[in-house]
């Protein structure tokens, strides 16, 4: 007779599972998106095919008249496009830094199923890493201050590759970023 394992009383099965091991993620990043393309709706197809993607991560990136920079860490369980369009329409992104506004995009992959949850926790711990990267970085924002120190801890991250990073962001989001490994 096989034995059937039961969890604990006071956790479900989701939980159980999500205890139990580690989730490891990819995020493949595209190229960033002029968001003076993305308002005129010249995009290339690549760029189309980009804006279509949900579940993601994505980085506004933007420059004031002067050297500094700007970045805002979002994710969205919708398409891209749409995300990007509520941003444009309340003017809720990047304020004081209207040069040069590109949208990095991040899809996610990981050894479970993507949900609002993971992507949360994922782009905490993003935002994190980018806040410790440009901490000494003078002529670098990061305007997620109210998620700086919010962190979620629902799934027991193991890591994050980031596949393909932009040039502008290379030097601020590691290609590799351990968590519990």
């Amino acid at each position: 007779m096989m034995k059937t394992f039961k969890p604990k009383m006071d956790k479900d099965l989701k939980d159980y599972l999500q205890d139990s091991r580690n989730v490891n993620v990819i995020l493949r990043w595209s190229d960033a998106i002029s968001i003076a393309d993305f308002k005129k709706s010249e995009l290339s197809s690549e760029e189309s095919g980009t804006i279509c993607q949900d579940d993601v991560i994505y980085i506004f990136w933007g420059k004031d008249k002067n050297v500094h920079k700007a970045m805002d860490v979002g994710l969205t369980t919708r398409a891209l496009d749409v995300r990007t369009k509520e941003h444009l329409s309340k003017g809720d992104y990047l304020e004081g830094y209207p040069y040069s506004q590109e949208v990095y995009c991040g899809k996610i992959e990981a050894n479970v199923l993507v949900d609002r949850d993971l992507l949360e926790q994922v782009e905490g711990v993003i935002i994190q890493t980018l806040g410790k990267k440009i901490e000494g970085l003078d002529n670098t924002v990061l305007c997620n201050d109210s998620k700086r120190k919010a962190s979620m801890s629902q799934y027991k991250i193991g890591h994050i590759y980031n596949q393909n990073v932009p040039k502008k962001l290379i030097n601020v989001l590691p290609v590799y970023i351990p968590e519990n490994d």
